[in-house]
This record gives structure tokens, C-alpha cells and sequence, in this order.
């Protein structure tokens, strides 16, 4: 069955919805629901009436893309249902017409399944967390927590030349101050995504990211994370029972005490960053792993500023992993990685301090053309540009190609 991404937007009041868990719990709570049938005479330039059959459950459809399968282009979203009547009213989908252009007889038609898509703005700072959760999903059926196109720190016209730390004013941020323990963002439902995000905590007890809940399939891309997480427990993020892929992620920790990731179940971990100040002596787990997570992945990542990698668990495996770097004698799972890298407040990172803090990989370091291209999951780096091959270490491409043409494929979504 198809399957249509349903674009909603978050932001100020202007926008559909002003909150993240707003945007979040209005999604339909099956997302893989589909149907296939010829309609009821009775549709009116607003509604269209399904055949008999149709659930009998009010706004089972809500949510999705209703379209005759003879004007396959001519979709519109299904914003309430009757289940005893069968009549779908239906509003604009991604940008188009409320009505119909052309109202459905007795004709045939679809219900394609869903994408739901939050696209955030930058109209102002979101300082309350969301949870992402209670829908049935899978692979190609999910929800996406993203920004809206020239909204995100990384399609900024500065991303190359910004400093690489939390700042709202380069695109959408999150920044949470209460003891919200389950994160700015938190995953708990299979299958979900999130991307080109700012996340920040300001309270010790809480994560800016977490994948939990037992949740499957999790994929988080191209974010930047940042906490003080003074906590010995705690992690910048955790993936404390969520599994999936974690890809271009940079981890931030500004506190004295606590790791960078705290895990608990399997995963992957391709091109990500896990750095503390300068500022604050080594201490905690660059990637803290439980029990549970004997088949997680470390490839081309960094691990600076923590006392040890994994906590000493030695639960990364050595397939799949590889061609990462940390200033620690040893510790960092699979081969060709680098040990012992110097790091100081302007080595390997532009500002690794405090003051002025910024974490683009310098030019003069070891981390670059020295990391392992994985060109199915992070052809591009965190800032959308193309990799080179082999790539630098970590989430930040020191060489990165600055090509027009290359930019906004990436801006597209191409090769993403």
C-alpha cells in the first residue's frame, strides 16, 4: 500500500500546533492503517463517504490521505470520521486546497498509510519535551520529529561557519529546565524518527534525547544534543531499553560528573560525537553501556573528555566497528582506531572550552580522512555536505564539499 507523508507544522500560535507533544498526540494512532474501496454516493465538495465496509470506529481515518485512485494527485487529509455514516471530512494536506477540485461519486479510492511529519519552526524557543509514543508503526510507516525546510541549524546559510554548540538562533532548539527525566525529546514508540534537531537540558537528573520503552527501529540523525547531566547515572542521552540507529549525533556534555550516553540496549553508533568541555576534568562513560547492549556498534565516533569509553563493560562489539578516536590510552572497540589523541581547548576542536565553545573538527588533526564511510546511513556529515571518502572522524567533515549541487540535494533530502 502507499504510503503519504502527512507535513504538519509546529511553532508559535500561527502554526498548527504552538507544542511539540501537541503535534505529537494529535497523530493517528495507527499509522499503518490503509484502505482500498469504491465510495458512497453522498461525498460533497468537503467530505467523501467510504463504502459500507469501513471501520465503524469514529476518526479511525483521521489523519491519513483519502484520494480517488482515477486523480491519484489529488490528495487531501482526513481531519474527522464517522464510523456510522462512513463520511470522512476532509481538509488540506501539505499545502493544497481544503476542498475537493473535484467531488468523488461512486468511484473507486484510497487511504494511503502515514508518515506523520512534524515540521517545526524557528518562530521562538520550545521549552517543554515531548514524548513520542502510543502509535502502531513500522519501518515505512512512522513519525518523523524534524524542522521545516531553512528552519534547522543545518540548512542554515552558516553552517559551515557557525559555532557547532546549542544555539536557537541557527535553527529550531529545545531547551528544557524543569526535571523532565525522560528528555527534551523521548522515544518510546517503534520506528520513530528525529532529525536536524537542537536538544538541551539544564537540569542534572534529565537527558536531552532518550530511546526507551523497548522501542525498535529508533533512528535519530543529523542532531545536536547538549546537557550538564551531573549525574553519574546519566547520560547527555540514553538509549536505556530503545534500539536503532544513532547517525551524525553530536553529544554535548558541559557538567563535571556523568556520561555521555547511557545504553541499555542495542545501538548503532555511526558518526557521532561524544565530547565534555575542556573546562571539566575527564570523568564518566563516553557511551555507557548496559547489560543488554552486547551488540552495539561504535564506527568513525569520537569519545573525548570521559575517563573511559564503555564503562569497562567491553559490550561493543568489534563487527561493525571501528576508525574511532579518543584522547584515552584504550578501550575503543574494533580496529584502526586512534588512542591517545591530544586534547586540549583547541585540539582536535576548533574551542573545546567553555568560553566560546565550538566543536567543528580542526583541519591539522588526526581525525581527518581517517574515519571508515558508511555511505548507505551518512554519505553527508551533520551539516549536509558530502563526505570525504575516507571521511573525517566523528559527525563534523572537516573537507566537506561545498558544491551548489551537492547542498541542495541534501536540503531535499537526497541520499539522507
Amino acid at each position: 500500500m502507499a504510503v503519504t507523508t502527512v507535513q504538519v507544522t509546529c511553532g508559535t500560535s500561527s502554526r498548527a500546533y504552538s507544542t511539540l507533544q501537541a503535534a505529537e498526540d494529535d497523530k493517528p494512532t495507527n499509522l499503518t492503517t490503509n484502505r482500498s474501496s469504491t465510495t458512497q454516493s453522498g461525498s460533497t465538495s468537503s467530505t467523501i463517504k467510504l463504502d459500507s465496509g469501513a471501520s465503524a470506529t469514529t476518526d479511525f481515518y483521521k489523519g491519513h490521505a483519502v484520494y480517488c485512485t482515477a486523480r491519484p494527485t489529488e490528495k487531501r487529509l482526513i481531519t474527522a470520521y464517522n464510523g456510522t455514516t462512513k463520511v470522512a471530512t476532509i481538509g488540506a494536506l501539505n499545502g493544497s486546497s481544503a476542498t475537493w477540485a473535484n467531488t468523488p461519486g461512486t468511484e473507486a479510492y484510497a487511504i494511503d498509510e502515514t508518515i506523520w511529519e512534524i515540521d517545526c519552526y524557528n518562530d521562538s524557543q520550545f521549552t517543554a519535551g515531548c514524548l513520542i509514543s502510543g502509535s502502531t508503526t513500522s519501518s515505512s510507516s512512522y513519525c518523523h520529529l524534524t524542522c521545516a525546510t531553512g528552519q534547522s541549524y543545518y540548512d542554515n546559510a552558516s553552517v559551515r561557519t557557525n559555532l557547532l554548540v546549542y544555539n536557537q538562533s541557527n535553527g529550531v532548539g529545545c531547551s528544557i529546565t524543569g526535571t523532565y527525566i525522560s528528555g527534551a525529546v523521548a522515544l518510546s514508540e517503534n520506528n520513530a524518527h528525529v532529525s536536524r534537531m537542537q536538544l538541551k537540558t539544564a537540569a542534572a537528573s534529565s537527558f536531552s534525547l532518550s530511546m526507551t520503552g523497548s522501542a525498535t527501529g529508533l533512528v535519530v540523525k543529523d542532531c545536536l544534543i547538549q546537557g550538564i547531566t551531573d549525574s553519574s547515572i546519566n547520560g547527555i542521552g540514553t538509549c536505556d531499553s530503545g534500539t536503532g540507529n544513532v547517525i551524525n549525533v553530536l553529544a554535548i556534555h558541559t557538567g563535571a560528573t556523568g556520561n555521555g550516553w547511557r545504553c541499555g540496549a542495542n545501538v548503532a553508533f555511526i558518526a557521532c560525537g561524544a565530547v565534555r568541555t575542556t573546562n571539566n576534568a575527564a570523568s564518566g562513560s563516553a557511551y555507557k553501556l548496559g547489560p543488554y547492549a552486547t551488540g552495539s556498534t561504535l564506527l568513525s565516533s569520537t569519545a573525548f573528555g570521559f575517563s573511559d569509553i564503555d564503562g569497562g563493560t567491553n559490550h561493543f562489539t568489534t563487527s561493525g566497528s571501528g576508525n574511532n578516536a579518543t584522547q584515552l590510552a584504550s578501550g575503543l572497540p574494533g580496529s584502526n582506531n586512534q588512542h591517545s589523541v591530544t586534547y586540549n581547548g583547541t585540539t582536535p576542536f576548533t574551542q573545546a572550552g567553555s568560553s566560546g565553545t565550538d566543536f567543528r573538527s580542526i583541519a591539522s588533526t588526526s581525525l581527518a580522512a581517517n574515519g571508515s564511510l558508511d555511505s548507505t546511513n551518512a554519505p553527508l556529515d551533520m551539516s549536509g555536505y558530502t563526505r570525504a571518502n575516507p571521511p573525517t572522524i566523528g559527525p563534523w567533515e572537516i573537507t566537506a564539499s561545498a558544491a551548489a549541487t551537492v547542498r541542495m540535494l541534501a536540503l531535499l533530502g537526497v541520499g539522507t
